[in-house]
């Protein structure tokens, strides 16, 4: 028999194995949250999916999916800057569903609540409102304008850490975990006089980047105080709360794609 609805997760899929780790903890948060909202016994189920290099795949969890629910709301786990969210993960649903209707849940307002997280971490990490903040995530050169963007969207909902300059430092597997861009922007902070900063490490979980290279880094400035916000942006219960409420407003109130039909079969009109 089909079922009414679920929740598919689509993230990127790492290498790493502990941020798989982490991604595994959020969706237990997330499920937990997703029953605390639902009347007894109709939370919809969820499935984890990634879109490369981890398993189970987002595309073939949606063809094994498809027809055993009528209605798929497909939640986009990208919490940094990337094309997939916007453009693989809606392809990918056009491409691989033929029986059950689908819609993307609208991430919208996820800069505020990154914002949120950053000032938080910026906060535990020791730094003080007004030092300049240098953001350092994985970044990409075909997409640096984005993470340019995020880093300005950060800073914005950063609330008394947004005072100050922000600036964003690629590194992680696009320059080989490179400490360099960081390295360069401590100097020219250093050059201009600032004896002050703090580092925010924009990754979803903690890796040898965190805990090797980025205090590497602070060691070579001894004349800079600098201090480093929380490691990473996972755990976070705001994001549970906020991707559990999303989904679900999403399943009553959002738009549905209607499915293709297989080749050589018409679709049914209801």
């Amino acid at each position: 028999m089909k079922q009414n609805q679920a929740i598919v997760i689509a993230a990127h899929g790492s290498r790493n194995p502990r941020w798989v780790a982490a991604l595994r903890e959020w969706e237990a948060g997330f499920r937990r949250v997703l029953g605390e909202l639902s009347a007894p016994g109709e939370a919809p189920p969820s499935h984890l999916t990634f879109l490369e290099m981890t398993e189970p795949l987002y595309s073939e969890t949606l063809r094994r999916l498809d027809g055993q629910f009528e209605r798929l709301a497909i939640l986009p786990l990208f919490l940094t800057k990337s094309s997939h969210g916007g453009v693989d993960v809606p392809h990918e649903a056009a491409e691989n569903l033929r029986r059950s209707a689908w819609s993307v849940v609208r991430t919208d307002d996820l800069p505020a609540l990154l914002g949120a997280n950053a000032a938080r971490r910026l906060r535990e990490g020791g730094a003080r409102p007004g030092d300049p903040v240098v953001v350092s995530g994985y970044g990409a050169s075909a997409h640096g304008h984005l993470w340019e963007e995020l880093t300005g969207e950060l800073r914005a909902h950063a609330g008394p850490f947004g005072s100050a300059e922000w600036r964003f430092a690629p590194a992680g597997h696009f320059l080989d975990d490179s400490a360099r861009p960081l390295r360069e922007a401590l100097e020219a902070l250093l050059t201009g006089g600032i004896e002050r900063a703090s580092i925010l490490p924009l990754y979803v979980a903690v890796s040898s980047y965190q805990e090797e290279l980025i205090p590497a880094m602070v060691r070579e400035f001894p004349s800079m105080h600098v201090a480093v916000g929380a490691p990473s942006l996972l755990p976070d219960p705001a994001i549970e709360q906020w991707a559990a409420r999303a989904t679900l407003r999403t399943l009553s109130e959002g738009v549905f794609q209607t499915p293709t039909p297989p080749p050589g079969k018409e679709q049914a009109v209801s």
